[in-house]
């Protein structure tokens, strides 16, 4: 059984990025794309400064892109980097010895890694496997006027495991703007 340096759960932006970050440092990462966390329901927006000749000069430009073509983008280049992808496989369980998170079941296999990191979106698949809790934060906006309140895990790293992106915190639908 192959022993990686790091398993990633879903191909998020953070996933994918944490991927080709660990792969440029020379370690061996598996990037495991969950196919039920790559929605392709909505676009994503993306934004970008028209002008950027001045610091005053703060124009905007919105763009929108599927999210499927966004993260097949991020997958190709973290693939380039030599992070091995497995496509649409459903991570089953946790592994845990001595209290530390050593693999994952999935429906390939079993999986080793040093560390794992979910980065499995607002699914928070890891969180709910390590039963870790969440709590509501609200903190300071700039418009008062709108309230944002977040979802946020009271750890975002532990033994052999870290959470990313909306994994460890995302705004909570309900009560956010």
């Amino acid at each position: 059984m192959r022993l990686y340096s790091a398993a990633i759960i879903g191909a998020s932006p953070a996933g994918c990025a944490a991927a080709i970050t660990l792969a440029n440092k020379g370690l061996d990462v598996l990037l495991i794309d969950v196919s039920e966390f790559s929605e392709d329901l909505s676009l994503e927006g993306l934004r970008h400064r028209a002008d950027v000749s001045s610091p005053h000069n703060m124009e905007w430009r919105e763009g929108q892109t599927w999210r499927s073509q966004r993260n097949q983008s991020l997958m190709a280049v973290a693939q380039a980097q030599g992070v091995e992808i497995w496509k649409d496989c459903r991570v089953d369980a946790a592994i845990l010895e001595a209290g530390q998170l050593m693999g994952l079941t999935t429906e390939r296999g079993t999986v080793r890694a040093y560390h794992i990191l979910d980065a499995s979106g607002q699914r928070q698949w890891l969180s709910q496997q390590l039963d870790i809790p969440t709590k509501l934060s609200s903190p300071q906006t700039i418009d008062q006027t709108k309230p944002a309140t977040w979802q946020i895990r009271d750890h975002f790293a532990g033994p052999g495991w870290f959470l990313l992106g909306e994994a460890a915190a995302n705004p909570e639908p309900t009560a956010s703007y």
